[in-house]
Formats: structure tokens, C-alpha cells, sequence
């Protein structure tokens, strides 16, 4: 008599994020993990122009088709959540991970109806808690009530995970934190600085044209110091963006136009720009933890920073930076001018503690590592992974 094997349910994860470019960006690391350890690894976000270079990658991926980053559309929002109830129900996976805003809002609410295990990742409170205004209050009320439901949550720096606590004591109990997503440091290593750079010494800003990333005060202490004779160029990488803080295309061109300013716009790869820097500079006015800082650290680079969450985890001031206060031109003038002046010895040092800090704290082995073991523990699972970081001087 014969019987009928009963199919094994795969182990699934869904990797659920705002945009496609995200998951590209961000997560490449911890989406070849999770393969390795077994998992079929789902990516979900809204379509866009990173879905097809994400597909060799990703096992699959589903498009969310009414998610917009920024819409506060009531009908739109609440055609997300159905989706999201929708492909929940389909999927059945194993695990949710859930990155910015939206997904941990309505991912986590459609996870804990349907009982399924997931994890939600801030990636930063920005513009949500920059701002005062009556959306930006109902964002950090559903967020704070999302991520209650959560069976764990990941802050990204310890200031943003005391303020969530202050806000519900309980995600004391069911939230950690890891030092953002993980950076190759074989990819982002040291490489010769080009033939076209001259002799000026070059400063260098990476990041969307927000003006809650400090790129106003950067461009003013700009002018302080060309008007001071310093023969320097402040480089620009980015784009506008779909953001109530984003600068004005009007205002990019008129900067574009200054002697001392050179706006590259967006680029696919960041890494012959900051090659070419002396120095990576993010006045930002918060951070979960910048992308650019640890990949200008990874390339050997001092770093310029705010002393706000996310960006004073990067810098120990002295060491292999400077850290100034937020919002502040004349300090950050006064920062840009003592690195102007330092002396090729010194910038060397500052660079190589960069690098070994990236190595031993922020790299992308150690963050996949964290992430295997945080679903390992919200499954009563044990991983067979092991991790070991990249030598700081390879």
C-alpha cells in the first residue's frame, strides 16, 4: 500500500520595501544570505526601473502596485494595505522583513492579522520626525503602533530606538539594534585618485538633494571658503527627489553655475567620485546610519559629520573626522578649513582608522550575521552561518 508524501512548505522570505532600488542598494548581502541558509528569497516593493537589475539576484520578485513612497492619498494607502493583506495570504512565507516607512506600517499590520512572523527595520526617522505638521503626527502614531505589533524591530542607531521607547516602552523589549545595512568593503576599497582632479582639494557630498541632509550649509561654507582664497571644489552627487524637503531644480542649477561648485547629478557608481575626494562630507540633520559615510570609510576616506543620530556612530572625532553641530554653516566653514589644512600624514591616518572601523563594525558580513541570527531567534531556529569580517588591510 502505497502513500502520498505530503509537500514540504518552503522556507520563504519576503523582503518587503518601498522601491526596487532599495533592495538593489541596500541588501544584496543579506538577500545572498538568507539563499545560502536555504530560504527562497521573495523581493516586494512598487515597480520601477531597478526591478529588472534586481532579478538575477532575488528569487522572485511582486510589484505592489498602488505603493507611492509620499502619496497621503487615503484611497491609494488603503488599496496598499489590501495588497499587502492579498500577497500575504498568498505568499505564506516563513519570515517578513519590512524596510522604511510604508512596509513597516501596513507590512507589519497585515503580518500580525494573518499571525505571520516578521521583522521591521527603521531605517530612519527623517522627514517624519524633522517636521511637525498633522501627517507627520499620524505617521509616527501608526508607526509606533506597527511596530508594537512587530515580533522584532531593528533601530539603526541607539537614538532612534530610546525615542521609539519613549513613545512605547515596550519595543524595550522586542527591539535591537545593527549598524545599517552592511557595506562590501572588497567593492568600496582604496583605488588611485584620477589625472583630472588637479590640484584642487576636493570635498564631497553624496546624497539625495534634501535640504534635511545639510546640502544648504554645505554649499554656503562652500563659499566662505573660496572667498577665502582656499583652492578647494565641493562636489556634488545626487538628484532632486519626490520629498517635501527636497531643493528645488531651480536652485541645483544656480549652484551648478559657481565657480567652486561641480554637480556630477546621479550616478550609477559612486566610487571614482570619492576616490577622487579628500574628503566625504553629510551635514545631515538626521541619519538611520548613512550609506556614504561607511563607503567613503571603506575607500580610506575622513569623514565630515553632524553630531546627530546616525552619523556621530561613524565618527569619533579626531580619529578619522570631525563632527559639528546640526544646522551650523559657520562650524561646518570652520571644519572644512581644518581639513583643508591638514596635513597628508594626518589625512592618511584619519583614513585608515576609517577603513578598520568599516571593517570591524560595519561591514556587510557582520550585518548579515546579525540579521540570520535575529530571524533565527524569531523562529526558534538555529543557523548554520558563520561570518567572519575582511582583514582592514586587504
Amino acid at each position: 500500500m502505497s502513500t502520498i508524501a505530503t509537500p514540504v512548505k518552503p522556507r520563504r522570505v519576503l523582503i518587503v520595501t518601498n522601491t526596487f532600488w532599495f533592495t538593489y542598494n541596500f541588501l544584496p548581502a543579506l538577500v545572498l544570505a538568507l539563499q545560502q541558509s536555504g530560504y527562497e528569497v521573495v523581493a516586494v516593493a512598487a515597480d520601477g526601473k531597478y526591478r529588472q537589475p534586481l532579478l538575477p539576484y532575488v528569487d522572485r520578485v511582486r510589484i505592489l502596485r498602488h505603493m507611492v513612497a509620499h502619496s497621503i492619498n487615503p484611497l491609494r494607502e488603503i488599496r496598499v494595505v489590501r495588497e499587502l493583506h492579498k500577497l500575504y495570504r498568498e505568499e505564506q512565507p516563513t519570515i517578513i522583513l519590512h524596510f522604511t516607512i510604508k512596509p513597516d506600517i501596513y507590512g507589519t499590520f497585515a503580518a500580525a492579522r494573518q499571525g505571520l512572523p516578521s521583522v521591521a527595520t527603521v531605517t530612519g526617522l527623517g522627514y517624519t520626525f524633522l517636521n511637525s505638521n498633522p501627517i507627520t503626527y499620524i505617521s509616527q502614531q501608526l508607526l509606533r503602533r506597527a511596530l508594537g505589533r512587530a515580533d522584532e524591530v531593528v533601530f539603526l542607531n541607539p537614538d532612534d530606538r530610546e525615542k521609539y521607547i519613549e513613545m512605547s516602552p515596550s519595543l524595550a523589549h522586542n527591539s535591537v539594534i545593527v549598524y545599517g545595512t552592511g557595506v562590501d568593503t572588497r567593492h568600496y576599497a582604496p583605488r588611485a585618485k584620477s589625472s583630472t582632479v588637479g590640484g584642487s582639494f576636493v570635498f564631497l557630498f553624496v546624497g539625495r538633494l534634501l535640504y534635511d541632509k545639510g546640502i544648504r550649509e554645505y554649499v554656503a561654507a562652500a563659499k566662505q571658503l573660496y572667498s577665502q582664497g582656499l583652492k578647494i571644489e565641493c562636489w556634488i552627487l545626487g538628484a532632486t527627489a519626490d520629498n517635501p524637503a527636497s531643493v528645488s531644480e531651480a536652485e541645483v542649477v544656480q549652484w551648478a553655475s559657481l565657480d567652486y561648485i561641480r554637480y556630477f547629478g546621479e550616478v550609477a557608481d559612486v566610487r571614482p567620485y570619492i576616490s577622487d575626494a579628500d574628503i566625504v562630507v553629510l551635514p545631515s540633520y538626521r541619519e538611520g546610519l548613512p550609506r556614504v559615510i561607511l563607503e567613503g570609510m571603506s575607500m580610506y576616506k575622513p569623514i565630515i559629520a553632524t553630531d546627530t543620530a546616525g552619523c556621530r556612530e561613524t565618527v569619533e572625532a579626531g580619529r578619522n573626522g570631525w563632527l559639528v553641530p546640526v544646522a551650523d554653516t559657520p562650524a561646518l566653514t570652520v571644519a572644512m578649513r581644518q581639513a583643508y589644512l591638514s596635513d597628508t600624514e594626518q589625512l592618511a591616518r584619519m583614513g585608515d582608522y576609517s577603513r578598520k572601523k568599516v571593517v570591524t563594525e560595519f561591514s556587510d558580513e557582520i550585518v548579515t550575521a546579525r540579521y540570520l541570527s535575529i530571524i533565527d531567534e524569531v523562529l526558534g531556529t538555529t543557523s548554520n552561518s558563520t561570518s567572519v569580517p575582511h582583514d582592514a588591510n586587504e
